[in-house]
């Protein structure tokens, strides 16, 4: 399974509008299911990603011939021009542990992610200890943890997923992990494993949009 985003920085609310149009558009002509999500009370304010599951590559394939054969998604995709500040973005992200559960996917308000890149050397090791770390959180919180390692973007670069109903109930979720000892301990345990760079250890909220 593939998580696809194309992210986006909006030059103002307004553009929000825009970037609805557009998502509705890529969901008629691809028929999936596309959310659109906005950074909250993270780095990089009015970021936006239009996020897509996909089954394989192939099928990806198909549904981005199809939108690029469609003249309104083209024109809408040419309109961005005046809405959005810098370069467009897209990263392609391999599951590697965890489940999608469409009708829970479809419900999340809030989505958290953590990303680091693994060190030289112990690719293996952080991988392991990738997965024990999204298992763990999930024991500890009652709620999925996905594990995930980019196809595109920085080499060797993971990523933890979790989503919420509400901000509460992330809220929530932190205080217990931050409460628990063990789960704190085994953070510690991760020395030597990813890049120690706090500009590439990187923790995002996100909120959907649509």
């Amino acid at each position: 399974m593939y998580l696809m985003s194309r992210n986006a920085r909006l030059s103002s609310t307004a553009a929000v509008e825009w970037a609805l149009l557009i998502l509705g558009r890529a969901r008629e002509v691809t028929g999936s299911a596309i959310d659109l999500w906005a950074t909250a009370f993270s780095a990089s304010l009015g970021r936006v990603a239009w996020t897509s599951w996909w089954p394989d590559l192939s099928t990806l394939e198909a549904a981005t011939t199809a939108l690029r054969a469609d003249a309104k998604y083209r024109a809408l995709a040419e309109e961005g021009r005046a809405h959005v500040v810098g370069e467009i973005d897209d990263e392609l992200w391999l599951l590697l542990h965890g489940d999608l559960d469409p009708e829970r996917a479809a419900s999340v308000k809030y989505v958290g992610t953590v990303r680091a890149v693994c060190a030289a050397g112990n690719a293996v090791r952080a991988l392991t200890v990738g997965v024990e770390t999204a298992e763990r959180s999930q024991v500890l919180t009652g709620l999925p943890t996905m594990f995930l390692s980019a196809v595109t973007g920085p080499y060797g670069e993971v990523g933890w997923m979790s989503g919420y109903d509400s901000l509460g109930e992330f809220e929530t979720t932190q205080g217990k992990l931050a409460a628990e000892p063990a789960w704190m301990a085994h953070i510690d345990s991760m020395e030597g494993c990813f890049v120690e760079d706090p500009s590439v250890t990187q923790q995002t909220l996100y909120e959907r949009l649509s």
